[in-house]
């Protein structure tokens, strides 16, 4: 299952119960790895797990904390809440850093970590009590950034989706022309406009339905460009059309 999952650059996502599963998890992507890397090297960077509920009731335990800190490995933290929280995010960011764990994979300590809430097995005063942690002045007072902020509350989530791991191409059909939407009455409306004007026509219209909407980031993922990439679905056929709108971001959207 793990391989299969690999081999679309799916993300896998384990529940635990205690402890003793986080460790046997561990194991798991351990081996799997290493077969991977005998017999399918080209999908590791596609074998992607998150671990959840890693962090709660187990701050400071370093073997917990060794067994999330693998490659293309990722700790859900629902069911953190309140002042452990703090206390967790504090100490796992002075173990990662005073043990050098940048080495593990390039990445830091906030790179592993998810937002997450277990909505509605927990309620949202459970999720606005992670939150908080994530947000305030002991957060960044002990540490934290903007950056680890932007990290934990999203920007992980987007970097294992397989949107942004596969070239996203048509694999089938006829190539699909190239639109220009212009403002032929030269009316007083700028670019933005007259494209989302042009979405939603299409939407209201039932000719074409949003399946997925993709964020387009530039060299690296600190700054978004202007584009965007739309999935879009053609309600007659159910063909899929991708979209690209250019110049639309600007201004309009902060992660």
């Amino acid at each position: 299952m793990l391989i299969e999952a690999a081999s679309y650059s799916l993300p896998v996502i384990f529940d635990t119960r205690g402890r003793g599963s986080i460790l046997n998890i561990a194991e798991l992507i351990k081996s799997t790895r290493s077969e991977l890397a005998q017999k399918y090297p080209d999908l590791l960077p596609h074998f992607k797990v998150i671990i959840a509920h890693f962090a709660q009731g187990n701050i400071g335990d370093h073997e917990v904390y060794n067994a999330l800190v693998q490659p293309n490995t990722y700790g859900d933290l629902s069911m953190l809440h309140g002042e452990g929280a703090g206390n967790f995010f504090k100490d796992f960011r002075n173990w990662f850093k005073s043990q050098n764990k940048i080495r593990v994979d390039n990445r830091d300590w906030s790179e592993y970590l998810l937002y997450a809430s277990d909505y509605p097995y927990f309620g949202d005063v459970h999720a606005q009590k992670l939150l908080k942690y994530i947000i305030n002045k002991q957060f960044f007072d002990s540490g934290g950034t903007l950056n680890d902020v932007r990290n934990i509350m999203g920007l992980n989530q987007i970097k294992i989706l397989p949107e942004y791991n596969l070239p996203q191409v048509r694999k089938d059909g006829p190539a699909l022309p190239s639109t220009i939407i212009t403002n032929a009455l030269n009316e007083n409306i700028n670019s933005y406009d007259i494209a989302i004007k042009t979405l939603v026509k299409l939407i209201t219209e039932n000719k074409v339905d949003i399946k997925s909407f993709c964020i387009q980031f530039k060299e690296t993922w600190k700054e978004f460009n202007e584009d965007v990439l739309l999935y879009t679905l053609k309600r007659a056929t159910k063909e899929e059309i991708p979209m690209i709108l250019t110049k639309l971001v600007k201004d309009r959207i902060t992660l």
